[in-house]
């Protein structure tokens, strides 16, 4: 332990031990006062004082090890769920990934009591199910990101954010593009009726910067691809858009498509090894490759329809390295409204200035504008 971290470590230990800490520290200097100053000696006089010293240092290393979860980097966890409600959630899902980071060995309930963390701090629950309103998608976009901005207002140091992902694609997306480029974080993919459910895809904490910084932004050549296939399967002469369709789930996104007739090409973009799979390491190199082709249309100005069909974990990773550029927008196949939807454009202007720990803590009435116009 440093000389600087020192302070906070005994701050840390008053908090934890206010009251034991006085009591044990006066009964063992009680003790050996009273051992030194008795006139007849025995070996005996050390059990109590052993017993009263290894309380002690049970406080110190037991703080100590609460210190390690809490400082210089706390581990908070962040959860959004979309479309279940507060119970099914809370008796469900959150059980298992308050489990998940106990088996982490993160001391998650000593990092909500020390900074005072909430339930309701830490997950981000919207109940009801979305229409194909642009304005609903762009109002549940702010509110999650209002909701997130406030956690790091109350936690100390530098957090490392743990996500847990329950909601459509393209919201997981906008997460990533405006939260996930400024925090170092650890994705969870759900994988259901296994014992453990939740398992880490990518830790940006543990990256490797030894050779600079560049490896973070930099594009994947096609000729150096590992895991994704493109296919075009259409183009045409006039059209001023391209979609693009993300197929990383076990079925395979067949449309319709909105706005067939203002568009240029469609782009196909899948597993190499065929549909449903998915690598079993590698995640954040697979991301690249996909961001590294709609970086390339973005570099051209080409407006993009952009379908998600992909693992939440992976949309988010996506959206981490592409962040909320001009001229995509996402969408969606909607499946209580069975029909495809344009949500919102990543770089709307009234999510636009949420990308920051400063966005503002409340919502105000801002006219909205329609996906394409932002």
């Amino acid at each position: 332990m440093s000389r600087e971290s020192v302070p906070s470590y005994a701050r840390l230990l008053w908090r934890q031990y206010s009251y034991q800490l006085p009591l044990v520290s006066a009964s063992l200097a009680g003790l050996i006062i009273e051992a030194t100053l008795a006139q007849r000696w025995s070996s005996w006089r050390f059990v109590p004082m052993a017993l009263v010293a290894a309380c002690l240092i049970y406080f110190l290393l037991s703080t100590f090890s609460v210190y390690r979860s809490l400082f210089p980097h706390p581990a908070v966890a962040y959860s959004i769920c979309t479309g279940k409600t507060r119970d099914w959630f809370e008796f469900n899902a959150c059980r298992q990934q308050e489990a998940r980071l106990k088996q982490s060995g993160i001391r998650w309930d000593a990092i909500q009591r020390e900074f005072r963390i909430h339930r309701t701090d830490w997950t981000f629950v919207y109940e009801s199910t979305l229409s194909e309103d642009y304005r609903d998608w762009i109002e549940l976009a702010r509110r999650m990101l209002v909701h997130f901005w406030n956690l790091p207002k109350r936690v100390e140091g530098v957090p490392i954010y743990h996500f847990f992902l329950i909601a459509p694609p393209t919201l997981v997306f906008a997460l990533g593009a405006h939260v996930g480029r400024k925090v170092a974080y650890v994705v969870y993919h759900f994988v259901p009726s296994t014992k453990q459910p939740y398992v880490v895809v990518a830790d940006t904490s543990h990256r490797d910067t030894s050779k600079g910084f560049i490896g973070l932004n930099r594009r994947v050549e096609e000729k150096d691809r590992q895991y994704i296939k493109i296919a075009l399967e259409q183009r045409a002469l006039a059209g001023s858009k391209v979609i693009i369709v993300l197929d990383f789930t076990n079925h395979r996104f067949a449309g319709p498509f909105l706005g067939d007739m203002d568009v240029a090409e469609i782009i196909r973009i899948g597993h190499r090894d065929g549909i449903g799979h998915l690598p079993s390491a590698g995640w954040e190199r697979l991301a690249h490759e996909i961001a590294s082709v709609m970086l390339e249309y973005c570099d051209r100005g080409t407006q993009i329809d952009l379908y998600i069909n992909c693992p939440l974990a992976l949309a988010f990773l996506i959206g981490a390295i592409v962040g909320p550029v001009q001229g995509l927008t996402l969408c969606e196949y909607n499946v209580y409204l069975q029909k495809s939807v344009r949500c919102f454009d990543i770089a709307d202007r009234l999510i636009q200035g949420l990308s920051s720990p400063t966005a503002p803590g409340r919502l105000e009435a801002v006219p909205h504008s329609s996906p394409g116009q932002s």
